[in-house]
């Protein structure tokens, strides 16, 4: 893993010679960082134990959620995890937004409303709800990449097949 030298690093990229765990680790210290700065709390707005709870949580998750989609996707033997990663997370983020989030949020709304639970502050529901959505994003997020991961052998015979009747 390179951690300072860019030239050597844009070299790796260049010529395909950075290792798929190289690229994990870069990705997953993306990710890990993505996932924990937008969790630090502001100083205009009061937290709770609940909110360092879920912020811990939503880390926790992303951080291990990745890692297991990189294990899903072969580990170290796997190939192009950091491209599918990317791309799927992206088209599949967008649809769970879309299909998920948005009605769930409803959802929560009239629940709250319902049960009369504050609004203003973090609470045990919320905490279970995103936690929930959590665990529903990933799995979702699995199968894409356990399926794009599976299709790829296919795929390579497929394409070894065409190339050969072509001759």
């Amino acid at each position: 893993m390179i951690f300072w030298n860019i030239k050597a690093l844009r070299a790796a990229l260049t010529h395909g010679t950075l290792p798929e765990r190289a690229r994990f680790i870069y990705l997953l210290t993306f990710v890990f960082v993505a996932a924990a700065v937008p969790e630090i709390p502001a100083n205009s707005t009061p937290t709770n134990a609940w909110d360092s709870l879920r912020s811990g949580i939503a880390i926790a998750s992303t951080v291990l959620g990745t890692i297991w989609a990189y294990h899903l996707n072969g580990g170290s033997h796997g190939r192009h995890f950091l491209e599918r990663y990317v791309a799927l997370t992206w088209v599949y983020s967008l649809r769970f937004m879309v299909m998920v989030i948005l009605p769930g949020l409803v959802l929560a709304f009239i629940t709250k409303a319902l049960l009369e639970l504050p609004t203003d502050a973090t609470g045990p529901f919320d905490v279970a709800l995103w936690s929930a959505v959590d665990v529903a994003y990933f799995i979702g997020f699995f199968r894409q990449i356990r399926l794009t991961a599976a299709a790829e052998p296919a795929a390579q015979r497929g394409a070894w097949a065409g190339a050969t009747q072509h001759r």
